[in-house]
C-alpha cells in the first residue's frame, strides 16, 4: 500500500461520506471534532510520535469526509409540496439545462423564480425537470436556449417512488441530481419565452451538442444513430428498452455508457491530430481535447473517471514521472466526490470504478499466470484480452446483480465479439462525422458501413441473449451480500491464500462458495409464502391490476393496467414485479373489460409468453378494439375463455364468476358493465373483485346472487366512482375493508368523495394504491392480514 499512498486518502474520504449517510451527525461537534484531532495531530508531529500522528491524519480526513457530506447534504433537494400532483400550475423561472430531442418529448431543468400552485404563490427556488410533450415539437426545441426566462403552464409533480416491491424509487434518483420534482406540459403552446437571452458557453456546448446529433441523425439509420448518440453523446435514451435488456442479459451493458474505452479513442484521435507539434504542446492539446469532450458528454462519473485518469497519464508522461492508475484513479474518486458526494451512492460510479479497480489490481496477477502458458503469442494475447472482461466482471459483479438482478452466464463469451466490434463503431462513427462536415457524401458512405456493423452487433448481442441459460436471474441480492462476496476475494487475493498448496486452495475455495450461499440467504425475505394465499393490488396509477398467488403455487392476473406510448404498464411495472417475487408465468389472466386501463398492459405480457390461458368478456365485433384483441390473442395463440357463470378451482380455493356476459341482459350492458365480476374464497375468507361494474351491474348481482355476494374485502367498481358501489350494493356485499385502485390526482377525481363518505359512514374501513402504493394480503384460509411489503424491499436503490 506503500505505493498507493492516495488510495488511503480517498478510502478514508469514502468510509466518511458513507458514514454521513447512514448515521445522524451534529456539524458543530464535527468542527470540533476535526479541530481537536488537527491539533492533536501537530503536537504529535511535533514530538516526533510519526505512527501516532499517521492514524490522527487518517481520521482527520474520515472526519472531513464526514463533514463535508453533511455540509452538502444540508443544501439537499427534496420535493416541498405535500400534494404529489398539483395541476394547473403557473411556473416562472429560467432554462439551466437542456436535453437533447427525443421523438415525442422535449425535456429541459428550470431553477424557478416563483410558482403559482394550489391558487397558492411561492417564491422558493427549485429545479424541476418539466418535459413538454406534443406533436411537431422541432421547431419549438430550436427556439429554446440555456438561459431563456420561461413562463410554463402545466402539472407539477413528484416523480414516482416506490409503488410496488423492488420498484425503482425515481424521485430519489431526481433528488440525486439536484432536482426538486417534475413539471409537465401538454401543449406546446403553454410554454412561453419572455426573455431570450441566453448564458454563452453552456448554451455554446448545447449547440454543438445538437450540431453532432443532427449529423449522426442525418448520416445513419435509427439504430446506429441512437447507438452513437449514447457513446458519443451519453445520451441513451434513443435505445430502445428491448435493446438494453438484450444487453444486460449478454452481460455487455457496459459498452453502451461512454467509458474508458472511448476516451481513449478520443485520447488517441487527438494524439494522431496534434502529432506535428512539439511534445508539450501535443500533450497540452490533447488534454484541453479530453476535457472538452467531458463537457460535451455532460460530464458522467464513468467519463470523468476516465479523463482524469487520461490526463494524469498523459501528465506524468510529460513529467517523466512513473504513471501509477491506482493512484490516479484514487485522484479520479476524489475529485468527483468533492464536486456532489453523493455520486458515491449511483450506479454509474459503482460501476465505472469498480471495474477499473479490479482490472488494475487482478491484470498483473492474470498477465504473470498466462505469460507461464506455453502457447503461441497469438492465444496469449486472446487470453489476455479475455481476462481484462473477467477482471472487470469480477469486480463489478456484485453492483450488477444489485441493480440489474442478472447474471450473464455467457458474457465473457459475448465481450470477446462485442468490444471489438464497438472498436471499429466508434472511431467509424467520429469518422464519418467529422469528414460528413466537410463533405456529406463520406458522411453517408462511412454512416453506411456503420449501419452494417451496428446490425451485426445488434445480431450478435440478441444471439447472445436468447441462448438458453444465457443469464441466471439473482433476486434478494443485498448490499450484505457484495460485502461478503468482496471478503471472499480479498481472502483469495491474500497471501494467506497464496501459500497454500494447489489441493488446499480447491478445498479453500470450494469451502468458500458452500459458506457464501449459506451466510448470503441470512437476509433474503420473501413476500411470498407457501400454502397461503397471497393478493397483490399492483399499484398502476389509475387503472387496475391484482396479482393473485394461490396457496398450490399457481398464479392468476386480473386486469392489466394501461399502456401507452409513454409508459407500459405491462412492461414496466408487472413484468418487473413478477421478477421480483420469481414468477415466469401466469396461469390465469382474467380481463374484466377492454377499457385501455384495464387491459392493454396484458399485450407485452403475452408477447413475452408470460400468460397461459386469458378469460375475457365475450367479443361484441362491432366494437374495433374488441375485435382488434381478439384477432391479437388468434395470432399469439393464447387460449383465451368467455365469462360463464362457472366454478374455477385452484387448490384450495375456488374462483366464482359471477358475470355471464354471453346471456341476454349482460349483452345489452354496456363495457364498463360487461365487467367480469369474481369471487375468490379461500376457507372461511372471501374477496370479491368487481372492474368497473357499476350500478345496472350491482343490481343485477344482488337480484341474483344475494347473500352470496358477502365478502371480506371488496374491490371498489369503477375506481370508486360514484357511478359504482351502491348503498343496496354494499349491504349485500358487506365487506370489512374496500380497496381502490385510482391514480395519484387523476383526472378524474377518483374516488369519489361522496363513496369515501359512504364506506365511513357504513364502517367499511378503506385503502387506497393512490395513497398508499401496492396493497397486499395474505389469507390462511382462517385469517386474513395486510402486509407491510416496504419492510421486505430489499431491492430499493441506494442513491
Amino acid at each position: 500500500m506503500n505505493r498507493y499512498p492516495l488510495i488511503k486518502f480517498a478510502l478514508f474520504f469514502i468510509i466518511g461520506i458513507i458514514f454521513s449517510k447512514y448515521f445522524s451527525f451534529s456539524i458543530p461537534v464535527l468542527f470540533i471534532l476535526s479541530a481537536v484531532t488537527i491539533s492533536l495531530s501537530i503536537l504529535l508531529a511535533w514530538l516526533k510520535k510519526f505512527n501516532l500522528s499517521v492514524i490522527l491524519v487518517y481520521f482527520i480526513i474520515f472526519v472531513a469526509g464526514l463533514t463535508y457530506s453533511e455540509v452538502r447534504n444540508l443544501r439537499s433537494v427534496s420535493y416541498p409540496f405535500e400534494d404529489p400532483k398539483i395541476n394547473n400550475s403557473l411556473l416562472f423561472g429560467e432554462i439551466t439545462d437542456i436535453d437533447l430531442m427525443q421523438n415525442d418529448r422535449i425535456s429541459f431543468k428550470v431553477r424557478t423564480d416563483s410558482l403559482f400552485a394550489n391558487k397558492e404563490y411561492y417564491s422558493s427556488e427549485l429545479i424541476l425537470l418539466t418535459r413538454v410533450f406534443d406533436k411537431n415539437l422541432s421547431r419549438t426545441f430550436e427556439k429554446l436556449k440555456i438561459g431563456n426566462k420561461v413562463i410554463l403552464k402545466g402539472t407539477l409533480q413528484k416523480g414516482r417512488e416506490t409503488r410496488n416491491p423492488g420498484e425503482f424509487n425515481y424521485q430519489k434518483y431526481l433528488e440525486s441530481e439536484g432536482i426538486n420534482g417534475l413539471f409537465n406540459i401538454y401543449r406546446k403552446s403553454d410554454l412561453k419565452i419572455v426573455d431570450d437571452q441566453s448564458n454563452f458557453f453552456p448554451q455554446f456546448i448545447f449547440e454543438l451538442r445538437k450540431g453532432i446529433d443532427e449529423k449522426l441523425s442525418r448520416f445513419h439509420n435509427k439504430e446506429t444513430y441512437g447507438l452513437l448518440r449514447g457513446l458519443l453523446l451519453a445520451d441513451r435514451k434513443l435505445i430502445d428498452y428491448e435493446t438494453r435488456e438484450e444487453f444486460i442479459n449478454s452481460g455487455v451493458v457496459h459498452v453502451l455508457a461512454v467509458s474508458g474505452l472511448h476516451v481513449g479513442y478520443i485520447m488517441l484521435i487527438f494524439l494522431i491530430l496534434f502529432n506535428r507539434t512539439n511534445i508539450i504542446l501535443r500533450i497540452s492539446l490533447t488534454i484541453i481535447g479530453l476535457l472538452f469532450f467531458l463537457l460535451l458528454t455532460n460530464s458522467p462519473a464513468s467519463v470523468f473517471r476516465a479523463s482524469v485518469m487520461s490526463i494524469t497519464g498523459l501528465s506524468v508522461f510529460l513529467l517523466n514521472r512513473e504513471y501509477n492508475g491506482i493512484n490516479a484513479l484514487s485522484i479520479a474518486a476524489f475529485i468527483i466526490l468533492l464536486i456532489n458526494p453523493n455520486d458515491l451512492f449511483t450506479p454509474g460510479f459503482q460501476l465505472s470504478f469498480s471495474a477499473v479497480a479490479a482490472i488494475l489490481i487482478l491484470m498483473p496477477r492474470f498477465s504473470k499466470r498466462i505469460e507461464k502458458l506455453k502457447l503461441k503469442k497469438y492465444y496469449k494475447q486472446i487470453l489476455l484480452f479475455a481476462s481484462v472482461s473477467i477482471a472487470a466482471q469480477i469486480g463489478t459483479l456484485p453492483f450488477t446483480l444489485f441493480y440489474f438482478g442478472k447474471l450473464s452466464v455467457i458474457a465473457i463469451f459475448a465481450n470477446i465479439i462485442v468490444i471489438p466490434l464497438i472498436g471499429l463503431i466508434l472511431p467509424l462513427g467520429i469518422v464519418s462525422l467529422i469528414l460528413g462536415s466537410f463533405i456529406p457524401w463520406f458522411g453517408f458512405i462511412y454512416g453506411a458501413a456503420n449501419n452494417m456493423l451496428v446490425t451485426l452487433l445488434f445480431n450478435f448481442v440478441g444471439l447472445f441473449s436468447n441462448i438458453p441459460l444465457a443469464f441466471l436471474d439473482v433476486i434478494n441480492f443485498s448490499i450484505y451480500d457484495g460485502i461478503l462476496f468482496y471478503i471472499v476475494i480479498g481472502f483469495i487475493l491474500s497471501k494467506t491464500f497464496y501459500g497454500f498448496r494447489l489441493s488446499i486452495k480447491f478445498i479453500v475455495i470450494l469451502l468458500l462458495i458452500i459458506n457464501y450461499f449459506l451466510y448470503s440467504k441470512f437476509d433474503d425475505k420473501s413476500i411470498i409464502k407457501e400454502n397461503l394465499l397471497t393478493l397483490i393490488y399492483i399499484d398502476v396509477d389509475q387503472g387496475d391490476a391484482f396479482l393473485i398467488n394461490f396457496p398450490n403455487g399457481k398464479t392468476a392476473l386480473i386486469d392489466a393496467g394501461n399502456a401507452t406510448k409513454y409508459f407500459d404498464t405491462g412492461k414496466h411495472i408487472i413484468h418487473p414485479l413478477l421478477k421480483q417475487l420469481k414468477i415466469d408465468k401466469i396461469d390465469y389472466a382474467f380481463i374484466s373489460h377492454l377499457d385501455a386501463d384495464h387491459y392493454l398492459g396484458i399485450h407485452y405480457l403475452i408477447e413475452n409468453g408470460i400468460i397461459d390461458t386469458v378469460y375475457k368478456p365475450v367479443t361484441d365485433l362491432s366494437v374495433r378494439k374488441e375485435k382488434e384483441f381478439l384477432n391479437f390473442l388468434t395470432e399469439q395463440r393464447t387460449v383465451y375463455r368467455y365469462y360463464h357463470q362457472n366454478i374455477l378451482s385452484i387448490g384450495n380455493t375456488s374462483l366464482y364468476f359471477l358475470s355471464d356476459t354471453t346471456d341476454y341482459v349482460s349483452k345489452r350492458f354496456d363495457s364498463n358493465n360487461k365487467s367480469g365480476v369474481i369471487k375468490l374464497i379461500h376457507g372461511d375468507n372471501s374477496f370479491l373483485f368487481t372492474g368497473d361494474a357499476e350500478i345496472p351491474s350491482e343490481r343485477y348481482l344482488v337480484n341474483k346472487f344475494g347473500k352470496f355476494l358477502d365478502s371480506d374485502v371488496l374491490k371498489l367498481g369503477h375506481h370508486g366512482s360514484k357511478t359504482s358501489s351502491s348503498e343496496r350494493f354494499l349491504d349485500f356485499v358487506a365487506p370489512e375493508v374496500g380497496i381502490i385502485s385510482a391514480g395519484i390526482e387523476n383526472r378524474f377525481n377518483h374516488p369519489s368523495d361522496i363513496i369515501l363518505q359512504r364506506l365511513e359512514q357504513m364502517d367499511i374501513n378503506y385503502k387506497r394504491t393512490d395513497k398508499s402504493g401496492a396493497i397486499i394480503i395474505q389469507s390462511d384460509g382462517e385469517n386474513y392480514k395486510f402486509i407491510d411489503w416496504r419492510n421486505f424491499d430489499t431491492f430499493t436503490l441506494s442513491n
